[in-house]
């Protein structure tokens, strides 16, 4: 099933650094050594590596629990809505990906972002924000962190 997500990336050599079971819940796999002697692996072994293929017109779809909320920024980043909470976008290449991934990332994380404030620059100003908006922060961040999904959503979160 993993082999198959990747796509042109499949031959791909990569390095499992750690096991999670949602936002807060990971631990590590890889120690530095580890991480170390693979980056050391793959830097000797470039040359026999194929260039990657990458892919040209083809389309990227995006799912989130909350998709119904954020359609106008998922319109704006020129997503079209496929289902209750899924979008998808038709790409002439790969390359140009990189604006609407940045978009579906940006919607994905606006439970967070409604609660955000830019005022919070350093912990005095922290602990003077209002109370009510940094509980409802602290709150965002927690949910987001204690979440755990599937691979792909279809129906919203209840």
């Amino acid at each position: 099933m993993h082999e198959r997500t990747l796509g042109s990336l499949s031959g791909t050599p990569f390095l499992v650094v750690q096991r999670s079971a949602g936002h807060k819940a990971a631990e590590p796999t890889a120690g530095l050594d580890a991480i170390r002697e693979f980056a050391r692996t793959c830097a000797e072994n470039a040359g026999e590596m194929s260039p990657v293929d990458v892919p040209g017109a083809s389309r990227l779809a995006a799912s989130m629990p909350h998709g119904a909320t954020v359609e106008a920024t998922m319109r704006e980043g020129g997503f079209t809505r496929t289902g209750e909470v899924e979008y998808e976008i038709a790409l002439d290449s790969w390359r140009d990906a990189r604006e609407p991934v940045a978009t579906a990332m940006l919607a994905a994380f606006a439970p967070v972002l409604r609660a955000w404030s830019n005022e919070l620059t350093s912990r005095g100003r922290a602990r003077a924000y209002d109370r009510d908006k940094r509980e409802s922060l602290d709150a965002a961040i927690v949910a987001w962190a204690e979440a755990s999904g599937p691979e792909w959503f279809t129906k919203a979160a209840s």
